[in-house]
């Protein structure tokens, strides 16, 4: 839990960074932190406002955000541009690919689908949730695949293809104004990722602060939770939403997120592709155990074909993440593990607590009995 929250809270930090390096070059430090806390703040507020509006707003983002790629494809005809289908084909030598990087980014555009589970308990309807899901798949491909490949037909020299690539090809290829509307394209795409991410992330925080009931055989009386029972405060500021609104996981959000855009992006996507593919292992390893040693438990969803069922959903994600360690760099496996460690490690101590308060508490229930004993 800790290394899921881990890699969402530097996700988030990620798509801030990514928005700031989209500012001209030389900005002094006071604009690039006013972007950082206006986004973030902005961000914060449309959650504070409530589900139902937030989706109607990144609607409306994703049409802003697709809607110069379209102009780019006729703005194409219209300029003559010279393209070359060909390039779809081309495939680097294998020891060209930054596979790492590469990876990293892979699973770092992909991991919404992993934090669409922490909103689930907004959805009255179960097949609404799973439609949805599944419905996000093509449009997630779409949404990344067509902006690249129209770009990259036009220019299928890899070399020239670094970070912000997309605004630099529009303002080389098509009049000023059009690489303007790209660039605030991707800011926006930016944002309305940062905005879902809010959404997502703050009720996982919610929920680890919130807890659950603990073992019924062993303590059945105690509420198990991850996190200060702070954060689990929520209010119903807006009716539509099912279990209100997360207001101190937002608040706690917002200066997390800013402090972790100040780390460089590079460092962030290290700690982001570790985090995540522990989380993922361990994630369907604890599938996997449930399936074993309660099959018969009634579960809101649940993964069909049973044992085998579960077996198979994890091999892609286990073939991935034995091919990342493999070919990841060192100072990325020191990184990522390092934060690996210190979760385990924050864990131990809130046991070690944990211990703690079990043993005062039952020192002072013993000496209330002495204390009825001698009366």
């Amino acid at each position: 839990a800790s290394c899921s929250l881990c890699s969402n809270l530097v996700t988030c930090a990620m798509l801030v960074t990514l928005s700031v390096s989209y500012l001209p070059e030389g900005s002094n430090l006071w604009a690039q932190w006013g972007m950082r806390l206006s986004f973030v703040v902005i961000a914060a507020f449309l959650n504070v406002w409530g589900l139902e509006w937030l989706s109607r707003i990144t609607t409306i983002l994703l049409v802003a955000v697709m809607l110069p790629f379209v102009v780019e494809f006729y703005l194409i005809v219209i300029e003559r541009v010279p393209i070359h289908f060909e390039a779809l084909i081309i495939f680097p030598p294998y020891d060209q690919i930054e596979w790492t990087e590469l990876i990293s980014t892979v699973v770092w555009c992909t991991s919404g689908f992993e934090s669409s589970g922490s909103v689930a308990g907004e959805v009255r309807d179960k097949k609404t949730f799973i439609v949805g899901v599944l419905g996000a798949i093509p449009l997630l491909a779409l949404t990344y695949a067509f902006p690249i490949m129209l770009a990259f037909i036009m220019d299928p020299d890899i070399n020239n293809w670094t970070t912000g690539y997309f605004s630099i090809l529009a303002y080389k290829k098509f009049p000023f104004w059009f690489g303007v509307s790209i660039t605030v394209s991707s800011v926006i795409s930016n944002f309305g990722q940062l905005c879902t991410g809010f959404a997502l992330q703050s009720r996982q925080i919610w929920m680890m602060a919130e807890g659950g009931e603990g073992d019924p055989e062993i303590r059945p009386d105690e509420v198990i939770s991850y996190l200060p029972k702070v954060l689990s405060y929520s209010w119903k500021l807006n009716p539509s939403d099912a279990l209100g609104t997360p207001i101190t996981a937002i608040i706690a959000m917002v200066f997390i997120v800013i402090g972790l855009s100040a780390i460089p992006f590079t460092f962030l996507a290290q700690v982001n592709l570790v985090t995540q593919l522990v989380y993922i292992l361990f994630e369907y390893a604890s599938l996997i155990r449930l399936k074993y040693t309660e099959p018969d438990t009634l579960r809101p969803y649940s993964v069909p074909f049973g044992k085998v069922g579960a077996w198979l959903l994890m091999l892609p994600s286990l073939a991935v993440g034995v091919f990342s360690m493999v070919t990841a760099k060192v100072e990325v496996l020191y990184t990522g593990g390092g934060v690996v460690f210190a979760c385990i490690a924050g864990y131990g101590v809130k046991l070690g607590f944990e211990w703690i308060r079990r043993q005062c508490t039952q020192c002072t229930h013993n000496g209330e009995r002495d204390n009825i004993s001698l009366i």
